[in-house]
Formats: C-alpha cells, sequence, structure tokens
C-alpha cells in the first residue's frame, strides 16, 4: 500500500494536475480510468475523461470551462483516491486543485479575443470559483 508522499501537499498537487508528476501506479485501477494529459496556452494539464463543469442547470459557460473542470474532477479523484488507501492529502492539496482552477477559468476569459467576452467570461469565471471554493470551506478542505 503506497501511502501520500510526505511534504507540501499542495505542490505535490498541482505536480500532478499540470502532469509534472505521473499519477501513483495503481490510481487507474483503484478510481477507474487513466487520466489523460492536453496542451492548453497555459501550460499541460492533466483530465478526467469523465470529468465536465457540473453547474446546477448547466447555467453559464459550462462547455467553454470543460477543460478546467476536468482537470479539477482529476484533482478532487485524487483526494479520494488517497483517502481510500488510508492516507488522505492535507487541507493545502484541495487548495492547490482549486487555485488552478481559478486560475484556468480566469486564463480562459482572460483569452477571450472581444472586452465584452472577456467581462462576461471573467463574471464566469469568479461565479464558477467561488462556488467551487465555498463547497471546499464547507467540506473542510477534505476529500469531497
Amino acid at each position: 500500500m503506497s501511502g501520500a508522499p510526505a511534504g507540501d501537499h499542495g505542490k505535490l498537487m498541482k505536480e500532478y494536475l499540470t502532469g509534472a508528476r505521473p499519477p501513483p501506479a495503481d490510481f487507474e485501477q483503484v478510481m477507474g480510468y487513466k487520466p489523460y494529459a492536453i496542451q492548453t496556452k497555459h501550460g499541460q494539464r492533466m483530465q478526467d475523461p469523465h470529468g465536465y463543469a457540473s453547474a446546477p442547470g448547466r447555467i453559464g459557460p459550462d462547455k467553454e470551462f470543460d477543460p478546467a473542470a476536468k482537470t479539477h474532477d482529476y484533482g478532487y479523484d485524487l483526494l479520494r483516491y488517497y483517502d481510500k488507501k488510508g492516507t488522505p492529502l492535507g487541507d493545502d492539496a484541495r487548495k492547490a486543485a482549486d487555485a488552478l482552477f481559478r486560475k484556468d477559468l480566469f486564463d480562459y476569459a482572460n483569452d477571450q479575443k472581444g472586452l465584452g467576452d472577456r467581462l462576461k467570461f471573467r463574471a464566469w469565471a469568479q461565479i464558477y470559483a467561488t462556488a467551487v471554493e465555498l463547497n471546499s470551506r464547507v467540506q473542510g478542505y477534505g476529500p469531497p
């Protein structure tokens, strides 16, 4: 049984989500899928192929924010994975996953050509990121 690596779990999470660190050896067996890499304008991201932007009622730019959501979902699955292994990651791991989600949403918004689109997507990015962060706070930054 492999435990969570010692040290900075926020840094560990970011390494997993950016592909700097490969998934744990038995991640696919334990969680039922193999994460895959995509290249974005802002760097590589690892993705949960089953992930999606789960906005209530599918409001907002859920399709546009899908890549960020798939990376974020992989991060949450890493939290669940380590919890299942009996070695949960520290609070800073979930905070790092949420912070990268926020960054990716705002990168998408700021990459838009027109001012109107940039402002619209920034507003939605703020709504999505804040909802995720508040939920993490409510859940005590542990596994969802």
